[in-house]
């Protein structure tokens, strides 16, 4: 199912009237889980909230959702005010398609490098600055798209 979604995903990008999409790209904000031992010596697991969630939602944990091309930030959570589509965080991270982040930087460049040639870069700038500070790997693309 992945492996089709990508190809789809490709072949959509080769079409000349495609522009990147302005859509979610997710990061988690786990919770951290703690294993002690009580005064008895049985673990006990405790979770110590993400500061971030907590701060931006009230949630333990959350996943943080940046758009590639617009400004949108959103945090999402459990509770259905912090739904992304009508979706909570467990369920979007179970149906979400992974990828390492050195094969998203080099699909990103593909993207930046198709919309040049297709005459569709009047938003590139700004995408590809988005998308670094989405997946932190900015510096394996060396230099700007040609």
């Amino acid at each position: 199912m992945r492996t089709i979604l990508l190809i789809s995903l490709l072949s959509l990008l080769s079409s000349c009237a495609i522009k990147p999409p302005d859509g979610p790209v997710c990061r988690p904000l786990n919770a951290k889980r703690i294993v002690t031992k009580d005064p008895f010596g049985i673990p006990v697991e405790k979770i110590r909230p993400n500061p971030v969630c907590i701060a931006e939602i009230g949630e333990p944990e959350c996943g943080r959702c940046t758009w590639t091309i617009s400004d949108r930030v959103k945090f999402i959570g459990e509770s259905e005010d912090h739904h992304l589509y009508g979706k909570p965080w467990s369920l979007i991270k179970i149906e979400a398609v992974i990828m390492p982040s050195e094969y998203f930087a080099g699909l990103k460049s593909y993207i930046v490098k198709s919309c040049k040639e297709l005459k569709c870069d009047d938003q590139i700038p700004r995408w590809r600055i988005k998308v670094d500070s989405i997946d932190s790997v900015g510096d394996l693309i060396a230099s700007p798209a040609p």
